[in-house]
């Protein structure tokens, strides 16, 4: 029931990412906010994503538990 709960809130949290890619406010890393990544907090998770350049596309960057050192991690493999 737990892992049922979580990926209901997810897909919730992706919908609204679909209709609304600015909700988020860009990271506060500096060299993160500068490819644009973005957070949205679900539970104890965290999904970071980026808005396409046409503003209208989202790519999910990564989903990572909250407590990680998510910007060494996400500065680990920067995207493409």
């Amino acid at each position: 029931m737990a892992a049922e709960n979580l990926i209901k809130e997810i897909l919730e949290k992706l919908y609204l990412i679909k209709e609304n890619p600015k909700i988020s406010p860009l990271v506060q890393d500096e060299y993160l906010a500068s490819l644009g990544y973005r957070l949205i907090n679900v539970k104890n998770y965290v999904i970071f994503y980026i808005i396409g350049n046409d503003n209208k596309h989202i790519k999910i960057i990564r989903f990572l538990y909250k407590r990680r050192n998510w910007i060494n991690i996400l500065k680990e493999k920067p995207i493409e």
